[in-house]
């Protein structure tokens, strides 16, 4: 499972082919960066910086000797669902 800031990093190599195609595996890459893109401009236009929230939670499970159970989905699930209910004329002006 690749991370989040690794999966920003490189688009994914056409030679890996497992249970994805090449086009859904670029595609997702492809909707990381636009949504990475987005939560920091708006996190720069009100002044909040994405994610703070979470370093926040492990900073306060620390000081109370905590465990940290986070709940968010994994980004893959909510991209696939974003790309099944793209209709073709959208998924080719993502794709240009």
């Amino acid at each position: 499972d690749r991370s989040a800031s690794g999966a920003l990093a490189s688009p994914p190599s056409r030679s890996s082919l497992e249970t994805e195609t090449w086009v859904e595996r670029t595609t997702k890459w492809i909707l990381r960066k636009v949504l990475s893109s987005q939560a920091d401009r708006i996190g720069r236009e009100l002044n909040v910086v994405p994610g703070v929230e979470f370093r926040q939670a492990v900073k306060s499970a620390r000081d109370v000797d905590a465990e940290v159970v986070l709940g968010d989905r994994p980004i893959d699930i909510t991209l696939k669902r974003c790309w099944v209910n793209l209709t073709m004329e959208e998924r080719l002006k993502l794709a240009l």
